[in-house]
């Protein structure tokens, strides 16, 4: 039996992400088909850090989102709070990833200066997120969902003229900085409402400790993730690194289209009900991530060449040989994280160092088996069953 309010919020977080996920996928879809392969693959690996800096995006979002549940009142106390506890790790980290790039560039052969425009991202991984939270916890999904249309759209726009006029890759970077910028100054304008009542009990309350373990947690399945466009880049040629790309920025859109659901189940979970309700709210949502999931497989084996095809404008028969592998590696990955979002709301996780060595055991798998890329995707499948086994059964119910 299906909860209504959970029906409610998943189907408006469904349509917003849904359109803010399309916009992202015609973002690809334009730089696919106006960079050449070789500059795809590029872009791909930067953006694979990107997804590495979401950890941050989505441990703050997580740890914002379950206080304000719990602290219903204190929206502009938790904003204010949380925006000054942002401004030192954000500068440390870029700091930090400003050093390790100067290597990374040269393993990747990638000029520094575009590490340098991407690694920006990072302030708005900090910030960003906070205002999220506050939207997601109270279940203003509507605006939620607003916002990530804004910043889609923005980047897209600005993507699209900067690389069409020449820019290239930096233009790509530059759009994504740009439509993150234009989306956080309108997300004070859906934050107004919540700025109510003062909650005295807001900085007793607030659970930092829950967020370490958010925090790692996130940081394993981000990784594990997104690495494997990386460690590509340093293993294989540029042109076939390109083509892993294309297919697997199609196969990952099964990721993408289950967060709205992921995130509205969250919220419900997160508060504190009754462990079956919590339990029915899952499965409702684990029951609409593997329908999709399905469907997308179907449509992956049956139409390879068609899908590569319509999103890259290239015959790339090696990308079509690849789409229905990395379909199933990151059909596991999106069950998994869903899986250990579920576990982190009810708080019932056991051994995280477990779950934090799945990523290190997936790129050993990488360069284990790296002696072309259909191993070294069949690698990926291997090791995403991996991390769902381990998340199935890290259950802290003693």
């Amino acid at each position: 039996m299906f909860d209504k309010d959970f029906a409610k919020g998943g189907a408006i977080l469904v349509i917003c992400f849904g359109i803010g996920n399309l916009i992202n996928f015609f973002f690809h879809f334009g730089m696919a088909r106006l960079l050449s392969v070789a500059d795809y693959g590029i872009l791909a690996t930067l953006l694979s850090f990107i997804y590495l800096l979401a950890l941050c995006s989505e441990s703050i979002q997580t740890v914002i989102s379950k206080n304000i549940t719990e602290n219903k009142n204190s929206a502009r106390e938790i904003l204010q709070h949380s925006m000054k506890k942002m401004i030192y790790p954000s500068v440390l980290l870029f700091l930090v990833y400003l050093a390790v790039s100067i290597p990374l560039a040269a393993l990747l052969r990638i000029n520094y200066a575009l590490f340098f425009l991407n690694g920006l991202i990072i302030f708005g991984s900090f910030y960003m997120p906070i205002n999220r939270g506050l939207l997601q916890g109270k279940k203003r999904f509507l605006p939620l969902g607003e916002n990530m249309i804004v910043e889609a759209a923005a980047k897209l726009g600005i993507s699209l003229l900067l690389v069409g006029i020449g820019f290239a890759v930096y233009g790509a970077i530059i759009g994504g900085l740009f439509g993150a910028g234009i989306a956080y100054a309108i997300s004070f304008i859906h934050l107004k409402p919540l700025f109510t009542s003062k909650d005295k009990t807001f900085k007793k309350n607030i659970k930092y400790g829950y967020g370490g373990q958010s925090f790692l947690i996130v940081l394993a399945i981000m990784i594990f993730f997104s690495v494997d466009v990386v460690v590509a880049r340093i293993v294989f040629e540029p042109d076939i690194v390109g083509a892993y790309a294309i297919a697997s920025t199609i196969a990952k859109t099964i990721f993408f289209a289950a967060m709205p659901i992921s995130k509205a189940m969250f919220s419900f979970t997160a508060e504190k009900s009754s462990f079956n309700k919590s339990k029915r709210i899952f499965l409702n949502a684990l029951a609409i991530i593997s329908a999709g999931i399905l469907i997308a497989l179907v449509l992956f084996y049956i139409f390879p060449e068609l899908w590569v095809r319509i999103f890259s404008g290239k015959y790339l028969p090696l990308a079509a040989s690849l789409l229905f592998i990395l379909g199933i590696a990151y059909s596991l990955i999106t069950i998994t994280n869903i899986v250990l979002l579920y576990r982190i709301s009810i708080g019932k996780v056991r051994y995280v160092w477990l779950i934090m060595l799945m990523p290190v055991i997936e790129i050993l798998l990488f360069f284990l088996f790296s002696k072309n890329i259909t191993q070294f995707a069949f690698s990926l499948v291997a090791s995403s069953a991996l991390f769902l086994w381990v998340s199935l059964t890290n259950n802290n119910s003693r």
